[in-house]
């Protein structure tokens, strides 16, 4: 391969260009710049051609280099959709396996709710030293009903029929008559509504 040329490679080209000290106000000398006219355009087309080929050398590398990155971009494209399909589907399987688990979470409450509910039922049952705050008539609330009863009602009560009888133990044989009652028309109630 021819470089790109020199002066030491045309120096015939340089000889024969007259000085401009020369061709100034000269008229002879202008053939002689014809002649180099030729010349000129030969050096200029191999200037060209050595050009061409150097581009052409340059080209090769790089389109080398291209095929090269082609291949790997493919190969990267290529990878890279089986990793977007292998994300969706993980994702998919993410989403499912969240989906068990908010399910197993609400049949771990659900259970826990009922586990609680049996131990305290288990607690409470027949068990006197657990008190049950549902339950109304329990021991401490029959005591309330009863001492509500004795400074409500019954000093009431008393009140009224020693004002009609004069006396206290008048008074007091009165209501208990009418507790006795109260009490055995509330023993036959019970026993109907077991009978039903």
């Amino acid at each position: 391969m021819d470089g790109p040329p020199t002066s030491s490679s045309h120096g015939s080209v340089a000889a024969d260009v007259p000085d401009q000290g020369e061709t100034s106000g000269h008229q002879s000398d202008t053939p002689s710049l014809r002649t180099l006219n030729p010349k000129l355009e030969e050096i200029h087309k191999e200037v060209e051609s050595d050009r061409k080929e150097m581009h052409n050398v340059q080209l090769e590398i790089p389109k080398t280099e291209i095929d090269d990155l082609n291949h790997k971009l493919t190969e990267a494209i290529r990878v890279n959709s089986q990793l977007v399909s292998q994300n969706k589907f993980l994702q998919k399987d993410l989403d499912r396996t969240k989906g068990d688990l908010e399910k197993v979470n609400l049949d771990l409450e659900e259970c826990k709710s009922r586990l609680s509910r049996k131990m305290s039922n288990a607690l409470t049952e027949n068990n006197t030293q657990i008190t049950d705050l549902s339950d109304s008539n329990r021991p401490s609330k029959l005591g309330e009903k009863h001492s509500e009863l004795y400074d409500n009602e019954w000093t009431d009560a008393f009140e009224e029929l020693v004002k009609k009888y004069e006396t206290d133990e008048s008074a007091i044989k009165t209501l208990l008559a009418i507790l006795k009652d109260v009490h055995t028309f509330c023993e036959v109630k019970s026993a109907e509504q077991t009978r039903t």
